[in-house]
Order: C-alpha cells, then structure tokens, then sequence
C-alpha cells in the first residue's frame, strides 16, 4: 500500500495584502501544510520579500502570477522566478506553443511549471463572449495537450474536466486544481466551476488549492446537527426507548436538522453512505469515532471505522481523539493515518 500525506497535496492560497490576516493564515495551517500559493495580489503588495519569508519557514511556494506574454518577456521572468527559490510557477497555456517553450527552456527543470487551462471563473457564455464557441471540456483538453507537447510539467484545470482530462493525460501530467468549496457552502462569488475537495482527489487531482475556504465563512460558525452518538449500538437504543433501526433514526434526524437550516451533520461512519445517498452533497458531514485499521481497542465506541473508510463513504472531515491523543507519538500516528488514505 502506497503511502499518501495529504498535508503535502494541499496548497493553501495567500491572496491577501493585509500581513496580520496572512500571519493568521501561517499561524493555523503551518503546523500541516506544505505549500502555500502566492498569488498576483500579495506578491504585488510584498515582491519577493514574500516568498523569502515562507521559504525561512521551509514550506514551499507555487507563484501564481500566470506569466502570458511574448515568449522573450516570458523566458526572462521565469528565470527571475527560479532564482527566488519557489517549488511551482504558472503560466496561461493560451500564450501559445513558443511562449510554452521558451519559460521551459528558462527554466532547466527548476521548478515546476504549470499550465493554467481555463480559469474556474469562466463558464461556457463567458469563453464564447471572448469569441472561443468550442465547449470548455475541449478547450481544456487541447490547451492541456498544446502545454504537454510544449515540456510542461502539469496542468492547472478545474475539477469539473478533471476525469476527462486525467482519462486524456494519464498519469503523466501533474494537475493542480483550484475552486476548492465544502458541501454546501458554494457561496455566490466569481468562481464558477467549483468542486469538493473529496470529488478532486476522487477524480485525479495530484494537488488542490484552498483559499476562500480557508477564511472561515466570514467568522461565522459552521452548525453540526448531532445525530446518534458512536457509543450508541441498537441494543442500547431501544433501552432508552426508541425500537427504530439507527440507520432509519439517523435518517431521520437528519432529514430534520436539514430542513431547520443547520449546515451539516455528526454521523457514525457506519451509516455514512445511506446518508451520503439520502442527502447528497447539500450537507457537510462529520465523522467521529474513527480507528485505525487493526487497532480497535475495546473502549466506549461501538460504530467505529478507519479513515479510509469514512473518506470513501462520503465523509467531509474525520475527527480523531483517543487514538491520536494516547499515543506516545502523536505524529507518527497522525501521519500513518494520512498514509492509509489512498
């Protein structure tokens, strides 16, 4: 089984000119994140000060500055971007085959250079008002092919040709994708062609970038409807009571809690996929009681499943307690967990 740390496969956006809000961004995700992305907003505010500043930390930097200009123009500001240091660069693959070659040549295999296919703001009206009439999913599909042929490394696409374009590809392209959103919280901003962070890994995605999803619903919480507890099997159920089956409780409880407005849901992994199916993607659920494979100690938790298995069952987030908490490594521990989720 091959293994997979997550905390290196998202990429967390910096498109801020404020410092403390970037300082409150570092200071929540450093302790899990790799890579953050410095867009056009703040490495204009900040120049390359900005990259040195996460490079002394030891994460790495994707440059978003999306370089689409003549191929001499372009040569000369990839060799500039490559001497900062940064670990990804990308550039507009519409700036055509030549541009594509000459920031490959500047670059000597430096970093890794990406080609952005076609922002996740547009939408179909939008390309055919710039005069493109042919459908996104074949745009993107050629302009991917045009940036490969050209010795790019990977591709930044949108999740929604993501399947199509990993079919297209195979696995010898990187692909990056952004208009990252949680179930149920497609807030009406300029990005069109949004996906889960679950249906981009799902589908092929090698990284993801999260930026507005990061700064927390403008402060306002995220409410959980709880619905039957993981400690909680039928035969104790019915002792309080209640003679319905837990799946059809939980069912239940939840088509209520939706119907109130709350955002999401806390549900045992073990009727995880009935409820991922009777809800849809309208509803952010939570997963406690979660064990690693082979180490289901014989606590207080009766509908326990393994990471893996909440993941694939339609699981947002995953809470993890004991086994992370009374371990003598809790590091260790937390990147075996990372590691069992592929």
């Amino acid at each position: 089984m091959n293994s997979v740390d997550f905390s290196k496969k998202i990429i967390v956006a910096i498109d801020e000119t404020s410092m403390s809000k970037i300082s409150k961004i570092i200071d929540t995700t450093a302790s899990f994140i790799d890579i953050y992305k410095i867009g056009s907003i703040t490495f204009t505010a900040y120049g390359p000060d900005i990259i040195k500043e996460f490079t002394k930390m030891g994460k790495k930097v994707f440059l978003d500055l999306k370089f689409f200009d003549i191929p001499n123009t372009v040569s000369k500001a990839v060799k500039q971007a490559v001497s900062y240091g940064v670990k990804m660069l990308t550039l507009h693959t519409l700036g055509g085959y030549e541009m594509l070659r000459a920031a490959v040549e500047a670059n000597n295999g430096e970093a890794i250079l990406l080609g952005v296919t076609i922002l996740t703001s547009i939408d179909q009206t939008q390309l055919e008002r710039v005069g493109i009439h042919t459908s996104i999913t074949d745009m993107v599909g050629s302009l991917a092919s045009l940036a490969l042929s050209a010795g790019v490394d990977g591709l930044v696409a949108s999740g929604h040709e993501l399947e199509y374009l990993r079919d297209r590809v195979g696995d010898k392209a990187i692909i990056v994708v952004p208009g990252i959103r949680l179930p149920g919280k497609t807030s009406a901003d300029d990005q069109k062609r949004i996906v889960s962070p679950k249906k981009a890994f799902d589908a092929g995605a090698d990284y993801i970038v999260i930026g507005r999803a990061v700064e927390a619903n403008n402060g306002e919480a995220i409410l959980l409807g709880v619905t039957i507890l993981t400690s909680i099997d039928q035969t104790q159920l019915e002792r309080v009571g209640i003679h319905t089956s837990i799946t059809d409780m939980v069912g239940s409880l939840a088509s209520l809690a939706l119907s109130a407005g709350v955002d999401g849901l806390v549900a045992s992994g073990h009727e995880l996929e009935y409820l991922r199916d009777r809800v849809g993607d309208k509803a952010i659920i939570v997963v406690p009681g979660i064990r690693l494979p082979g180490k289901t100690s014989a606590d207080d938790q009766k509908r326990i499943v393994s990471p893996k298995k909440a993941f694939d069952a339609g699981a947002d987030y995953i809470v993890i307690g004991r086994p992370v908490t009374e371990s003598d490594n809790p590091e260790a521990v937390i990147r075996e967990i990372m590691g069992t989720l592929i």
